[in-house]
């Protein structure tokens, strides 16, 4: 469950593990192919590689799971082809009609990674797992003024910018996340780059990067998802592009703050769209659907009458800089030795055979131990309930310096976003404490407490990030140090003063 958004393989280069058809009908259209490569699906390079690719056609046909006609259906906005009764024909065409071939573009990764809008429409993003960075980050990769969009916003009056400045400049997801073989882009990894050399001239010429370009596409650092770990890091980064030296002049201990903050941090403020903040498997509110809480908006994210307020992401500590992130905790039961997570069919079974509708979350003893019991008899012994805590870190949806934090006191105050409480749920089903995420490179040493109402909330603290903020913390013996030495220095140059007084007169006298 805890990978639900982020399954541990890559979209481009590698298959997903096999499984039954409804997970490749369900889940499997985040794969450039929708699932196992064979015999079911074949990789779909017109997802990425073709401006009319008819991404809804291919999810029918994964729903009703005609898998190898996947990729033929992609090509149904460009009139080459036609859905029959019997499958998919080709039209008539003139000889030398081609494919719309083209590099890839931002609506081709917008299709598994999250909305991304190019149009001069209003935007009104859709949720759910098809678009799963905007729905676990409230990620929105679009260069239209929020003011514009066609959501409804709190504040949308004064929202003048734009949802991402790399996207009002024109900026393409492969600028950044590029084939690691261009010869435009290609730099050696640290681990094996020789260290007297910044820049290392050897590398493809373009014909033969245009032969055998590499479909390994540079990373980051994921916060808990694990594939080609030795790549991390391969993108480049806010710093490798614009030179901080040269901006921030306003700012105090400019060196201090970069090797302690990410630039994100600053630039990443605020996230002005809804984002998930509860998965909940202990109930199902429909058959393989649970309970879900969003933050950033009051109803659901799919009411147009719904007021968005967006949300402040918590600053948490990761590889020794402070990044934003959106958290999402995760219930679901766990049984057996060692524990494993009970099979949705199975609580489909309990939950909707039975003649009583299903309970809106299990927050009273009673309520869980109906459910445990029930389980145990489906065969399941020794169920109980597992919370997880998900770190998604926030890089997009950046702004220009104007919108970024400029304010000491955000950070700098006792009361600051440093120790801003975070809501990790609403309503929590009872007897079990979120944990974590394991493994992880994202720390969370702050206390969790349960509120009156059966929620959660997380209290971030700078001491668990391993960081002192001059105003925002209080080091006592520090305080009493320094009052003392202050007091001693007015006594000091009081009694220097008065010294120096006593003497004049005598001179005088």
């Amino acid at each position: 469950f805890h990978a639900e958004f982020g399954p541990r393989w890559d979209p481009i280069t590698y298959h997903p593990p096999g499984g039954k058809e409804e997970w490749i009908r369900t889940i499997g259209h985040r794969h450039v192919g929708g699932g196992p490569a064979l015999p079911l699906v074949e990789m779909n390079c017109f997802i990425c590689h073709m401006k009319e690719a008819d991404d809804g056609a291919r999810r029918r046909e994964l729903a009703e799971g005609r898998f190898p006609w996947a990729a033929t259906a992609t090509l149904a906005g460009t009139g080459l082809v036609r859905r029959t009764d019997d499958g998919w024909v080709w039209e008539g065409v003139a000889e030398k009609q081609d494919l719309p071939i083209c590099d890839p573009c931002n609506t081709g990764c917008g299709v598994c990674h999250g909305v991304v809008h190019t149009g001069s429409d209003p935007l009104i993003p859709r949720y759910g797992k098809a678009v799963w960075e905007t729905e676990t980050k409230g990620r929105i990769f679009a260069s239209q003024r929020i003011s514009a969009s066609g959501m409804n916003l709190a504040g949308k009056g004064d929202l003048s910018l734009p949802w991402d400045v790399h996207a009002e400049r024109l900026i393409r997801c492969v600028k950044c996340h590029y084939s690691e073989n261009n010869p435009d882009t290609y730099r050696e990894m640290g681990k094996s780059r020789p260290g007297h050399l910044r820049f290392d001239p050897r590398r493809l010429d373009h014909r033969e990067y245009h032969l055998r370009p590499s479909h390994l596409i540079a990373k980051g650092r994921s916060a808990f998802h694990h594939l080609r770990d030795e790549e991390d890091g391969s993108m480049r980064r806010c710093e490798d592009c614009h030179d901080t030296t040269e901006t921030h002049l306003w700012l105090p201990y400019r060196r201090r703050h970069f090797v302690k903050l990410a630039c994100e941090g600053c630039h990443v403020p605020r996230i002005h769209s809804p984002a998930r903040r509860v998965t909940d498997y202990t109930v199902l509110v429909a058959p393989g659907e649970p309970r879900i809480e969003y933050r950033g908006v009051d109803g659901s994210p799919e009411d147009p009458r719904s007021l968005v307020t967006g949300y402040e992401p918590v600053l948490l500590p990761r590889d020794g800089l402070l990044f934003p992130f959106n958290v999402v905790t995760t219930w679901y039961w766990v049984a057996g030795d060692p524990p494993s997570p009970v099979p949705l069919p199975i609580l489909q079974k309990i939950y909707f055979q039975g003649g009583d509708p299903p309970p809106e979350v299990l927050d009273t003893p009673e309520k869980v131990e109906a459910v445990r019991s029930r389980l145990e008899t489906a065969g399941y012994p020794g169920a109980r309930i597992v919370g997880e805590i998900q770190p998604f870190g926030l890089h997009h949806n950046v702004v220009t310096g104007r919108w970024a934090i400029r304010d000491c006191d955000a950070c700098h105050l006792p009361d600051s976003r440093l120790s801003a409480p975070v809501v990790l749920a609403g309503r929590a089903p009872h007897g079990a404490s979120p944990e974590l995420v394991d493994p992880t490179n994202v720390a969370m040493g702050g206390p969790l407490r349960r509120t009156p109402g059966g929620g959660w909330i997380y209290e971030p603290t700078s001491e668990s990030a391993g960081i002192y903020v001059l105003g925002h913390d209080r080091f006592p013996a520090g305080d009493m140090a320094g009052l003392i030495i202050v007091i001693f220095v007015v006594v000091g140059v009081a009694l220097h003063g008065a010294a120096r007084a006593g003497a004049a007169r005598r001179r005088g006298a």
